[in-house]
């Protein structure tokens, strides 16, 4: 099984907001719903924002990814899942 990250964004965010509206997945904390972005590949790599690339199926019904750098401040937690094991925090956690 391949690894996959689960991006959990602040829904006071910009960016989060925008995903929240989608209602795909979300984290609830009391009154907010905070989006998750399941995400294929993830780089920590600069300063002020995370990379990202999550699959998803296009308007025409075929597989694609869509990149995204999403700015650290709009992120609450990254949690890294591979295999059977439990998911870990690598990071972000409010």
């Amino acid at each position: 099984m391949p690894s996959t990250h689960l991006v959990v964004l602040d829904a006071h965010s910009a960016i989060g907001a925008l995903h929240a509206q989608s209602g795909n997945c979300v984290l609830a904390s009391g009154p907010s719903k905070h989006p998750i972005l399941e995400c294929s590949e993830l780089s920590l790599d600069h300063h002020y924002f995370i990379y990202v690339v999550r699959a998803f199926i296009d308007k025409h019904g075929k597989p694609s990814s869509q990149k995204l750098h999403i700015p650290q401040h709009a992120v609450i937690a990254i949690y890294h899942i591979s295999g059977d094991e439990s998911p870990t925090s690598i990071g972000f956690t409010a």
